[in-house]
């Protein structure tokens, strides 16, 4: 086996949906944009109930 296989698949998750295999990477910019999308739709929901 390849020593760089381990390396190269280390970002890679399987996500299971209506059976089909999907290979998806998440990377730090990935969840960083998502926390502050999150953010923001918190704050603007927050700022409509005052």
């Amino acid at each position: 086996m390849n020593p760089l296989i381990p390396h190269i698949l280390s970002g890679i998750s399987i996500t299971r949906w209506n059976t089909f295999p999907r290979l998806q990477t998440y990377t730090t910019l990935d969840h960083l944009a998502f926390v502050v999308h999150i953010c923001l739709t918190l704050s603007s929901l927050l700022e409509e109930k005052e």
